[in-house]
């Protein structure tokens, strides 16, 4: 059964921590947890304690790591990209030590102002993903390349040329669906990606359903987001509510 992971550490459940927590009651083997923040944080054994008493051990399926104040493994500075590099390491053995098997980590910031021309992002973040292949080897966790994020990878065949130049199954994507303009559209994404997608997130769904506000959450569209999950066997799902706990 594929569980739906409830992303955490974005703060944008915690006004409707009571209704979470009862619907996993009730559930519990459909949840897990996905941590999003900074290595940092997310690696202190304490962070889990953050979360409420009943979503406590969840199993924890995804690390979205964010950069926070250290550099990303593409950066312009090769000082810069050592002390990335180092960094996605250990976050990977840390993943391991603690039973998760996807990290996603960003490798550049493109967007203005930019940290790198878009032309070296892409060469570093080859060759810095490649120097990373023996760790994701030697454990097993699968390193996630998110899309269009931060300006960087905003084609579907840009980030598939980019997996395919990788050509390692433990090096994948991580897609956030949804509108087509600050998420992905999944009609675009998920076809080309194909079985690279690792995690597909879709934030405007949770935040409709939290917030109430009009995207469009009719059968048929829901229908459609179901269909392309399905089609991604080996992905894992942060924040589309599975069936029975729609509103």
């Amino acid at each position: 059964m594929t569980r739906t992971l409830i992303e955490f550490g974005l703060r944008h459940w915690e006004p409707h921590t009571e209704a979470l927590v009862e619907l996993v009651r009730t559930q519990r083997d459909a949840f897990g947890v996905a941590l999003s923040g900074v290595a940092s944080r997310l690696l202190n054994s304490r962070y889990s304690q953050l979360l409420p008493p009943g979503l406590r051990g969840l199993p924890v399926e995804a690390l979205r790591i964010m950069p926070g104040r250290y550099p990303r493994l593409a950066a312009a500075s090769a000082a810069d990209r050592e002390i990335a590099f180092a960094r996605a390491e250990q976050t990977i053995f840390a993943a391991e030590r603690m039973g998760v098997a996807r990290v996603e980590i960003e490798p550049a910031a493109v967007a203005e102002p930019a940290e790198v021309r878009y032309a070296d992002a892409l060469n570093h973040t080859h060759d810095q993903v490649q120097r990373l292949v023996p760790a994701l080897e030697r454990t097993g966790v699968t390193l996630c390349i998110p899309a269009d994020r931060c300006g960087f990878l905003r084609s579907p065949p840009e980030l598939r040329e980019l997996l395919d130049r990788i050509a390692c199954p433990l090096v994948g994507a991580s897609v956030d669906i949804g509108d087509g303009t600050s998420h992905c559209a999944p009609d675009d994404w998920l076809p080309t990606l194909g079985s690279h997608v690792q995690i597909v997130g879709s934030r405007w769904i949770r935040d409709a359903l939290a917030n109430n506000t009009q995207v469009d959450l009719s059968e048929s569209r829901l229908a459609a987001i179901d269909q392309y999950v399905n089609s991604i066997p080996n992905a894992v799902v942060c924040d589309v509510p599975p069936k029975g706990i729609r509103k």
